[in-house]
């Protein structure tokens, strides 16, 4: 009898540890990208190529195999997609799968012939990569990356067209064969068109090779520009702006015709020839100051329409003050659209 109680105890340990094992084993965190590499052959971004696949069980490697995320830039192009947006297709597609939100807001997808070692995790959990080599065109696929994400900070859409238009200028030879386990890159104003890359190769936390590197970026876009002095709080028409093939990266604030929408409101005087900054404009108001509109006054079930100077910006849905044009009464009432002023007694 002692004896099979002593099983029983026994038994009951080990699924109880079996139970709590295999939960930490399903529940474990998987860790996300925050740079993936495609090989020159793969046409297609799947799901499964934003994970670490040694974090991954045979289900789950199945399952993210199987969906596909989008087309793959082309060779030595890359796209930069929001990790917000790739988070949303992995709950889509996977909700029970226990995966960690990347720190970084942007994880880039590059299509290169020179894939780096596969990363991968320590038993603590921590990304690691393997030493390997660093070329001239991965050092220069890196600056161009670096210079468009995080000196110039283009957008999704921007950083598309970038990698596609934009014109760069290296060094002919620059000499880069080390080998490393990091790579650090600092991006500085050089010239007019030209930029200082700072490069630093790490391995095993020892600096192997500094090395600085000039190059030339230049986007020419067609740049939206003052046609004439554009005064505060105008509203921009066509006849105010005139569009001017201008290097991008100088103006990266800036508008293109590709982008521009005219009904804008100005934010302070623009003169004459300068560009124009994306800071500068506002969404217009639907009523401005000064605007002489249609005004509905209800009492009780008599409406009774009259016109009314607004005395103040507004949009639909705000409370302003306006005059009646024939009393010269100042009144107050909603903005509805048509522009009508709702007032109510």
């Amino acid at each position: 009898m002692k004896m099979n109680k002593k099983l029983l105890t026994l038994l009951f340990f080990i699924t109880v540890a079996f139970l709590y094992f295999g939960q930490e084993e399903i529940t474990a965190v998987r860790k996300i990208r925050e740079k993936v590499f495609i090989n020159p052959e793969q046409n297609k971004i799947y799901l499964i190529d934003f994970f670490y696949p040694d974090q991954l069980d045979n289900n789950e490697k199945t399952i993210l195999s199987k969906y596909v995320f989008g087309y793959a830039p082309l060779m030595g192009k890359s796209i930069k997609y929001t990790a917000d947006y790739i988070c949303s297709k992995i709950e889509y597609y996977l909700p029970d799968i226990n995966y960690e939100k990347p720190e970084s807001e942007f994880i880039l997808v590059i299509k290169t012939d020179s894939v780096p070692e596969e990363t991968s995790l320590n038993d603590t959990g921590e990304v690691v990569t393997r030493k390997r080599e660093f070329t001239d065109t991965q050092i220069k696929e890196e600056i161009k990356n670096k210079f468009l994400i995080d000196f110039i900070k283009l957008d999704d859409e921007n950083m598309e067209k970038a990698t596609e238009k934009a014109v760069f200028k290296f060094e002919e030879k620059m000499d880069f064969e080390f080998f490393g386990d990091k790579l650090s890159i600092v991006i500085n104003k050089y010239g007019k068109n030209e930029y200082l890359a700072n490069i630093s190769i790490y391995l095993e936390k020892k600096l192997v090779e500094n090395r600085r590197v000039i190059f030339e970026a230049e986007w020419l876009r067609n740049l939206a520009v003052a046609g004439r002095n554009i005064n505060y709080g105008e509203i921009i028409e066509t006849d105010s702006v005139v569009f001017e093939k201008m290097d991008y990266f100088l103006y990266p604030d800036s508008f293109s015709d590709e982008d521009f929408e005219y009904g804008q409101m100005t934010k302070y005087f623009i003169r004459e020839g300068n560009v124009i900054k994306s800071n500068s404009l506002k969404s217009a108001p639907y009523v401005i100051r000064g605007q002489i509109i249609q005004g509905m006054v209800r009492i009780g079930t008599v409406s009774v329409s009259v016109q009314v100077k607004v005395l103040s910006d507004g949009s639909i849905g705000d409370i302003v003050r306006a005059m009646n044009i024939e009393s010269g009464v100042i009144v107050s009432g909603i903005i509805e659209e048509g522009p009508v002023l709702n007032i109510n007694y």
